[in-house]
């Protein structure tokens, strides 16, 4: 029996929460294999109801200090760990990364999920001596350093191979593979009884948190340059966070507020891009993009600005376009001509519904499993010679 232990702060909207829980889903189904999911804190935003593997809540965090003696509270970690004996600890994000590794138990395969460049494993610089956070994440680095040490080291995966490269000219220690995330393709297939609407206006969607990198601000402008051309648009932002008023007042400034439609987090996300015509990602930084494949697999081609780590997902023309430069003319351009293009635009609908399709989460989870069980033998083999 494979034991494996997947380690989150909390489930809150966002990329990395839907993937663990459709990784743990997966896993659950997977013959001689047991999961469990730990959180931090009380924050689930997901209908988990229907899933067939154990969440635990475990209170647990630190406070780590460069002057002050620092505060662990894991006891409670460390006894469930110690209780469930897995064979694999997968953490995902910097705070599940830093509260478990605290933790001492080397019978396990730890691994490391890198969902974006952790900005506390940059390396040591001149600038890091004058500015108080870069120096508290060096420190944080350090600690983690020596934590992985304790137990038998770690094996970072990477989302993408711009996070590949980073976490490789990061550090030297650890391996770094690369396994892109997944989705639940059948989620997002469009049903076939929803056929395309004849309606005039373009219906745009976008997903993504509230926040500065995801330059949900860019789209406005697109939408409004659109207007100009005479072209109106139906726009469903999905998601929340602080920059969204800020969003909300320059669409009322650009007068195209009555075209956009701000819906917050929503649990079927499926159903806008069912029913819109492109889907539009302005973000400036992207470690992968889960929301872009999910576009892809309801047959809607991605319009994007470069974020680095999307390049993994865009094949330019053939399943969407993805542009260097921030320039909202050359977006609106792009897609007044695809929708002025009935075969164009259905070529690369089907070839993006295709394209998604190996991005499936049960091609992830076999993928996974492999790198777990060689992880294994790799440890066993490492603790027989008595290393």
């Amino acid at each position: 029996m494979l034991k494996i232990l997947h380690i989150i702060p909390t489930l809150a909207k966002g990329g990395a929460e839907r993937l663990v829980l459709d990784i743990c889903n997966q896993l659950s189904e997977i013959n001689n294999v047991q999961v469990k999911l730990v959180i931090f804190r009380n924050e689930v935003k997901y209908n988990t109801a229907d899933y067939s593997f154990e969440i635990k809540i475990i209170p647990s965090k630190i406070s780590l200090s460069l002057i002050r003696k620092a505060k662990f509270e894991v006891s409670e970690l460390e006894k469930f760990i110690s209780n469930y004996q897995p064979n694999i600890i997968h953490s995902h994000l910097f705070e599940a990364e830093l509260i478990s590794r605290t933790i001492t138990y080397p019978r396990a395969k730890w691994f490391s999920h890198c969902h974006d460049n952790m900005i506390q494993m940059r390396q040591f610089s001149l600038s890091t001596l004058f500015k108080k956070s870069y120096l508290t994440n060096y420190y944080e680095k350090r600690y983690l350093f020596k934590r992985y040490k304790k137990n038998q080291g770690t094996q970072f995966i990477a989302i993408s191979n711009h996070t590949s490269d980073y976490f490789k000219k990061v550090q030297a220690l650890y391996e770094v593979s690369l396994l892109h995330n997944a989705i639940n393709v059948d989620r997002f297939k469009r049903p076939s009884e929803l056929t395309k609407s004849n309606s005039e206006e373009i219906r745009i969607v976008n997903i993504g948190s509230f926040v500065k990198k995801k330059n949900q601000a860019f789209l406005i402008d697109i939408i409004s340059i659109l207007n100009k051309r005479g072209m109106r648009t139906k726009t469903y932002f999905l998601g929340d966070g602080p920059a969204r008023s800020e969003v909300e007042e320059k669409a009322k400034a650009l007068g195209v507020s009555d075209q956009c439609f701000f819906e917050g987090n929503v649990n079927k996300v499926e159903r806008y891009l069912w029913n819109s015509d492109i889907y539009v990602h302005p973000a400036t930084y992207e470690p992968l993009g889960l929301v872009i494949i999910e576009a892809m697999a309801s047959g809607l081609p991605v319009i994007c600005l470069d974020g680095k780590g999307n390049r993994d997902l865009m094949v330019q023309g053939k399943n969407g376009y993805i542009f260097q430069e921030e320039n909202a003319e050359m977006f609106t351009e792009q897609i007044i001509e695809l929708m002025n293009d009935s075969r164009k635009y259905k070529e690369i609908t089907c070839y993006a519904k295709e394209f998604a399709e190996q991005f499936d989460i049960i091609n992830y989870c076999e993928k996974l499993v492999q790198i777990y069980q060689n992880s294994i033998s790799e440890l066993s083999k490492s603790t027989f010679n008595g290393q």
